[in-house]
């Protein structure tokens, strides 16, 4: 669904660009403003993220859907 939304399934961004979690999803959704009301949660290598989490030189973001599971 976000793949979709952005039309791409991978895209880079530069450290200089955001360096907090928060960050780089304000210039996703500035980017791709139809994703500013999508309820998505964010991974920073492999690990669920928070807000204030330090964005590094080649750090792996996934940007997750909702889902559900148990």
């Amino acid at each position: 669904m976000i793949a979709e939304m952005a039309d791409c399934l991978e895209e880079n961004f530069s450290s200089t660009e955001a360096t907090k979690v928060d960050d780089l999803v304000a210039i996703v959704t500035a980017k791709y403003p139809s994703m500013a009301n999508l309820s998505f949660k964010v991974a920073l290598n492999n690990r669920l993220a928070q807000s204030s989490d330090q964005l590094g030189e080649r750090d792996e973001i996934a940007l997750l859907p909702p889902f559900a599971g148990g």
